[in-house]
């Protein structure tokens, strides 16, 4: 594992600026596809050989997908119009604690008949050989890739891991062997070759992967569509209609206890304003400035924001009080310091809230993708019972995603 190091004797920079005299570690945020095909096998197999991603994705993202698995190389099937990139858990958690850290991975190479996966250990990635990198994002430094695996494909996604803290003095000692490339006066730069313990990556894995799991993780174009009233009635609504009830399975084996009951933080079981909480995938449960959580509610009546009324405040308000409250009490962080929001589009259509810490940045927080919780109450309560029902909303598309083929045919966006 490389890194780049910068570093400088003095505590004076000579153009007037002030350093504190420590050492900036940097991700190498330049890795291309040959190497991450060389070094697929034998740094996941030897760097990573403690890594462990136990997926309810593994029994859940096949519900409703289990006839035909495309292998990789076959060329694009043409999707339908009720077929969905959104009812996906890839953002749901996984393991037991987050971190990635046992010697197992659990995937699903084999069907049951109730369209389950069988569950079996998996050690390395050894026999994963790579087709192609479906997407590479240098800012949270995470590289997806699609493999084959046994003849099927399989789409893997690595993201370095955050520095651990209390263990920068094994980093930043005779261990991390050092190839100067640049100097000037009291500034120097470094590639680093770091101990193997703190070398580790994150690694989510869907296997088999079917074509709607593979071109939603290509990085595609993406647009703003403003959607009226009408628009969402007439077009986008029959759309998530059509989607066939088995693609929420993996929701509804979460909600029924049957997946990831060892990873619940809290519950409340009423039918009607009810919810679980639990760990998101994308936070690993110990640096609490990047906190992230999930709420699912109970209800199976609410597809998305655009179905919420003045029926639902109570809802609303339940997940927010008895959410915060819930991760103040276990992780200690404050509700002023958590960011709660409503995805619209969402990643599935069944209602769910996500609860970050304001610190956490991500593309699921920015304008297009998030509405406040707090302002999703505050418009309701303001502006009528039916106010996302007469609104028009603006949210980005992306050309590989099927809504877009929806709303590309009804004229709903430009085709220019």
């Amino acid at each position: 594992m490389l890194l780049e190091l910068r570093t400088s004797r003095h505590l004076t920079r000579g153009r007037g600026s002030t350093t504190s005299g420590s050492t900036t570690l940097r991700g190498d945020d330049t890795r291309c596809l040959a190497d991450v095909q060389e070094r697929l096998g034998t740094l996941l197999n030897g760097y990573l050989s403690h890594s462990s991603l136990s997926l309810a994705e593994a029994a859940t993202i096949q519900a409703g997908e289990s006839i035909e698995t495309p292998r990789v190389g076959n060329k694009k099937k043409p999707r339908s119009p009720t077929e969905s990139n959104y009812n996906s858990p890839s953002s749901y958690p996984a393991n037991e604690n987050n971190t990635l850290s046992q010697p197992r991975i659990k995937l699903a190479p084999t069907m049951k008949s109730d369209g389950m996966t069988e569950e079996a250990k998996m050690e390395s990635l050894g026999g994963f050989s790579v087709e192609r990198v479906l997407n590479q994002d240098l800012a949270s430094k995470t590289i997806t890739v699609l493999c084959s695996y046994k003849e099927q494909p399989a789409v893997v996604t690595l993201q370095h891991r955050n520095f651990d803290v209390p263990a920068l003095g094994q980093l930043i000692s005779q261990s991390t062997k050092l190839d100067q490339v640049f100097d000037n006066d009291v500034y120097y730069k470094f590639v680093a070759s770091i101990p193997v313990e703190q070398a580790k990556v994150n690694v989510d894995l869907i296997y088999p992967a079917t074509e709607r799991h593979i071109q939603k993780m290509i990085e595609q174009p993406r647009h703003l569509v403003k959607e009226t009233p009408e628009a969402y009635q007439s077009f986008h609504l029959p759309y998530v209609k059509a989607i066939p009830p088995s693609r929420m399975q993996w929701v509804y084996n979460v909600l029924e206890k049957k997946k990831e009951v060892d990873r619940l933080l809290f519950e409340d079981e009423d039918p009607s304003v009810g919810f679980m909480l639990h760990p998101d995938l994308k936070w690993d449960q110990q640096q609490m400035d990047q906190l992230y959580c999930l709420a699912i509610c109970h209800r199976k009546d609410i597809p998305c924001l655009r179905e919420l009324t003045a029926d639902h405040l109570p809802l609303l308000e339940n997940i927010r009080d008895k959410g915060s409250k819930a991760i103040r009490d276990k992780f200690g962080v404050a509700a002023r310091d958590l960011r709660i929001w409503v995805h619209y589009l969402p990643s599935y259509y069944h209602f769910h809230v996500h609860l970050a810490h304001v610190k956490w940045i991500g593309v699921g927080v920015t304008a297009g993708k998030a509405h406040l919780l707090d302002d999703v109450i505050d418009n309701i309560r303001t502006f009528g019972s039916d106010y996302y029902q007469r609104r028009t909303l603006t949210y980005v598309l992306g050309e590989e995603e099927p809504l877009w083929d929806v709303m590309l045919k009804a004229g709903v966006v430009d085709s220019s």
